[in-house]
């Protein structure tokens, strides 16, 4: 189905962390409450005078720059936890 096509397309982003988290701390339930909304603000940079912009692009070109936007993040964690030890 369709959903199934995006989780494995894009599967940062539709694919649930286990382990990393609990189910129940604050960011989990930020990202729960806000879901689209959060990711709509990310892609517009923070910026609302940009959100019907956003909304208009293709679902594709949205969820390769989020799913981009979560790997860099986690490689720039990696690397400052790595100059941390």
């Amino acid at each position: 189905s369709f959903r199934n096509r995006l989780a494995n397309n894009f599967p940062s982003i539709f694919t649930e962390r286990t382990g990393e988290e609990p189910a129940f701390d604050r960011p989990t339930q930020f990202a729960r409450k806000w879901g689209w909304y959060s990711a709509v603000n990310q892609i517009a940079g923070g910026d609302i005078t940009k959100f019907d912009k956003v909304t208009e692009l293709p679902m594709r070109t949205c969820l390769t720059y989020l799913e981009f936007k979560m790997d860099k993040a986690d490689v720039e964690k990696s690397m400052s936890n790595s100059k941390r030890v």
